[in-house]
């Protein structure tokens, strides 16, 4: 059976499953009148029940963050179906896919992700420590028209905790044993002398050794040391007017480019060292990390943002402005990640190899958005969108002769477009670019009955990117015509359209369906790539070509038994020109995307979730896609079409109990709680020719605790309890990263 008649079979399943359950009415449990969370979401920039947004919306509150421990934003992705995060090399670089839209180094992220209102502006700012939060909203199928840029597989909205009137904090402390601890302090209140002024500060620190063993070492190579603070001023000015000013700071210390090549243990037998060259490769191979360079990360994030909002009898009038600065270095050891005295390089050549990265960008946004009333019929919003970049980029591969090398500690403040240590590279790159977006949007929504609503929304996007050659003249690749000093420009622009449909067909049940178009910009592969002669062979270019998703979807949102049991079934199907794949070009030492002419992703998500006992709550999601290369004989003279597409996963699973009790006989105010998360990850494959995949691997999350009174609670974790080895991802020319094994902490929280 063809895939596109498997899907056809699931849609077909869909529509049954909907006329058999939308007669089912709803009723109550026996003698028993408590029900599930009632969920609000803004999905639409609006306020609204969860059950009459039309769109696949995963949503955690401020209840289900705690109950689930959500700390990053690893944590609520893998509660997701249909969406993974992958996190390697350094912090910056981790990569969302949902839905086959898939997110890759030095890419523009899959979904757009958004902060109190406030769009990020660069993928590196959102892996972060997460404290505070009000709730988290998944939503997905492209969203560009409500949440902008980058919104082609969908949107992230995360919103910490406003301001109060009242004085109230929370401080939390933890310990884990990677010989770690952590700790939090969160106040608000108002400000003394200031009518309407309210504030919330927010401060976490967290140190730990890290869990992955460096066997050449002898410590580990997952280090973290996280330092944030927020501050945030909420002025309710007049009954019109809002200003809400929110300032952030973060430094992070890790652990980088903690690699091993991954070479069969057929092919060792075979070559000895020199497997790391030939390979072939085992992308389900777990090693130690065993670089005898320490790999280090340093990124520094500031980041202003200005909200004013203007309530006029006739709608709301948006204004808001940003300012972000990232400044980051990751250094560590390069191939092929041994000792000198094992390394096949240092044998044959005298020398070993270490490399560094130092990137750093500057953002300044500014959008405009008008929101009609929110209970007039016809509602609707218009706006426009602004963001001017500054980025530059330096990669370099050096010389490591056996010695302690020059920058073993910390190269930040070295002068961003001088090689280091001179005499010692091996290959240096550095470019700066310097870009500008803009978009124009808007969107209308008419309730047609009082149970059918229509949609149409439209979005134009146009990015303009120059980049500019710094390599030094002495490090230009031999044979080509750049120069240092040459500007690259291009610019690349798309239409969104998107219509939507939702029938309340009953109470409590909900059809909804839309038709929508994302887009994501291309962009440039660093100085020097488009005429080596691998990256030629490999299919990578200079630029690398903007993406467009078509995307089809129907749900059925369901609510049985008074409230205690609701469903979500949901069908898509996407067709992608422009897909990106990932290539490392080890003549280089740069990381590359390249574009696929075309994929599809076709798949369906069902999620449920009971209140089963008054005291037990369980909940079980399932994702299953079928990605296609299609159109596309060949990359790298690869046959590659009809292959899976690189970094989708093709079904994820969910399972999950929490269990809270009181325990008064014990002593009054006393509440033990248990949660227990299973994820299972299905096959994924890591290159358009499918020759290395990672297969399925499996999760256990727990935690347990007390509520000692209303103020105080007492938390045991661990993550991975199973302690399950796994790969984080395989990259070409057989590099793997170790995930972490079975991590254990206790935690400690008292508010007042």
């Amino acid at each position: 059976m063809s895939s596109t008649s498997k899907f056809l079979g699931v849609l077909a399943s869909l529509f049954f499953l909907a006329c058999v359950v939308l007669p089912i009415p709803a009723h109550a449990a026996d003698g028993i009148s408590a029900k599930l969370e009632e969920v609000k979401v803004t999905a639409r920039k609006r306020t609204e029940s969860f059950e009459d947004v039309p769109v696949t919306v995963n949503v955690f509150t401020e209840a289900e963050i705690e109950s689930a421990g959500i700390e990053r934003p690893r944590d609520f992705i893998a509660l997701t179906p249909n969406a993974q995060m992958i996190e390697v090399q350094n912090a910056s670089n981790t990569f969302i896919g949902v839905r086959g839209i898939t997110q890759n180094r030095n890419s523009e992220p899959s979904v757009a992700i958004l902060m109190d209102g406030v769009l990020l502006s660069n993928p590196s700012q959102f892996n972060q420590e997460l404290f505070d939060i009000e709730q988290i909203e998944f939503l997905k199928g492209p969203q560009g028209a409500l949440y902008g840029r980058n919104a082609i597989g969908g949107a992230i909205v995360i919103n910490t905790k406003k301001p109060s009137d009242t004085y109230e904090g929370k401080i939390k402390v933890g310990m884990d044993d990677g010989f770690g601890y952590r700790t939090q302090f969160v106040h608000s209140g108002p400000v003394l002398g200031i009518d309407n002024l309210y504030y919330r500060g927010a401060i976490s620190y967290k140190d730990t050794d890290g869990w992955i063993d460096n066997t050449t070492l002898g410590k580990q190579a997952d280090p973290e040391e996280d330092h944030t603070g927020r501050l945030r001023l909420l002025w309710e000015a007049s009954d019109r007017v809002t200003a809400d000013f929110r300032v952030g700071i973060n430094r992070f210390e890790g652990g980088a480019f903690n690699y091993r090549i991954a070479a069969t243990d057929a092919a060792i037998a075979a070559n000895g060292p020199f497997s790391s060259f030939t390979g072939p490769f085992d992308a389900n191979k777990v090693l130690d990390i065993a670089a005898n360079n320490k790999g280090k990360n340093v990124r520094d994030m500031n980041n202003l943002s200005f909200k004013l909002d203007y309530e006029a009898d006739y709608g709301t009038f948006t204004s808001i402005t940003a300012y972000d600065e990232i400044k980051e270095l990751a250094f560590g050891d390069n191939f092929d990640y041994l000792p000198p005295a094992q390394s096949v390089l240092f044998a044959a050549f005298g020398a070993d190899q270490y490399q560094y990265q130092i990137f750093d960008i500057e953002t300044f946004a500014q959008e405009f958005r008008f929101t009609s009333p929110g209970e007039d019929r016809l509602r609707w919003s218009a706006g426009a969108y602004m963001l001017w970049t500054e980025r530059s980029l330096v990669t370099s591969t050096n010389l490591d002769f056996g010695t302690v090398t020059p920058i073993s500690g910390s190269p930040i403040g070295v002068a961003p477009f001088t090689p280091f240590a001179a005499g010692t590279n091996a290959s240096y790159l550095a470019d700066s670019q310097d870009n500008f977006a803009w978009a124009l949007f808007g969107d209308i929504t008419y309730d047609v009955t009082d149970t059918v609503e229509a949609g149409l929304s439209l979005r134009f996007d146009r990015d303009t990117r120059e980049n500019t050659t710094l390599t030094p003249t002495a490090f230009i690749p031999a044979g080509t015509t750049l120069a240092t000093g040459q500007v690259r420009k291009r610019s690349w622009e798309e239409w969104q359209p998107k219509l939507s449909l939702r029938w309340s067909a009953t109470d409590q049940h909900t059809v909804y369906s839309s038709i929508a178009r994302g887009f994501r910009s291309g962009g440039f592969n660093q100085t020097g790539v488009g005429t080596d002669p691998v990256a030629q062979a490999l299919g990578i270019r200079d630029t690398f070509n903007k993406e467009v998703a078509d995307t089809i979807e129907i749900g059925v949102k369901s609510e049985w038994m008074n409230g205690r049991v609701k469903s979500n079934v949901a069908a898509f199907y996407t067709e992608a020109k422009g897909s990106y794949y990932f290539r490392f070009i080890p003549t280089s030492g740069t990381q590359n995307l390249g574009s696929l002419d075309e994929v599809s992703h076709r798949g369906f998500e069902i999620e449920t979730s009971a209140l089963v006992t008054d005291n037990l709550t369980m909940y079980a999601a399932v994702g299953v896609i079928d990605s296609e290369i299609e159109n596309n004989p060949t990359v790298g003279g690869v046959n590659v079409e009809g292959n899976n597409v690189p970094y989708v996963s093709d079904w994820t699973l969910n399972l999950g109990a929490s269990y809270r009790k009181p325990l008064n006989d014990i002593y009054s105010g006393l509440e033990g709680f248990l949660r227990a998360d299973y994820i299972v990850t299905g096959e994924t494959y890591w290159e358009p020719s499918n020759q290395f995949n990672r297969d399925p691997f499996d999760i256990l999350d727990v935690r347990a605790g007390l509520d000692l009174n209303e103020e105080m609670t007492l938390t045991i974790w661990s993550r991975n309890v199973l302690d399950e080895e796994y790969n984080v991802e395989y990259s070409s020319g057989g590099f793997v990263t170790p995930a972490r094994p079975r991590q254990i902490g206790v935690d400690f929280q008292y508010r007042f």
